[in-house]
């Protein structure tokens, strides 16, 4: 439970000095909008850095937001970096994840997964600390929110 307690204080403090940030105001309404249609069937947001092609994606099951980033999308040392950011919020190694096909195939692949309730505060603030400190792009560097298409 204090660990617990630890990480939410820890997720807020990420939250509150990302918040005049346009970028992450922009993925939180989309997050909000996610969670205030959870039986929607397309309930996923991307956030894109189209010039790279770097990204973070989130899902919406058991009643809560959740980040996803797979390990495919990540190239050399963008690996280790994400290793020591989920880390810091106590993710210690990647989910294994089964994703059915339309093919009858079941590719299975690793990536990292954090869920935040419904604080989609923290969730998009989150998503900006991905882009800059496993991506490491620039601050002033412009996204593109996409909700589920």
């Amino acid at each position: 439970m204090r660990i617990l307690a630890t990480l939410m204080l820890c997720l807020g403090f990420f939250a509150s000095s990302f918040a005049s940030d346009p970028k992450v105001t922009n993925t939180q309404r989309a997050l909000d909008r996610l969670i205030a249609h959870p039986d929607r069937e397309d309930r996923f947001v991307i956030v894109d850095h189209l010039s790279s092609e770097k990204f973070v994606q989130f899902d919406f099951e058991d009643d809560e937001v959740v980040i996803d980033l797979p390990i495919l999308a990540l190239v050399g040392a963008e690996q280790e970096r994400a290793a020591v950011l989920f880390a810091s919020v106590w993710v210690r190694r990647p989910s294994m994840v089964t994703e059915a096909s339309e093919a009858g195939e079941a590719p299975t692949f690793a990536t990292y997964r954090l869920g935040f309730g419904k604080n989609s505060a923290s969730a998009a603030a989150f998503a900006a600390r991905v882009f800059k400190e496993v991506y490491l792009l620039p601050p002033d560097a412009r996204f593109v929110v996409t909700e589920g298409e």
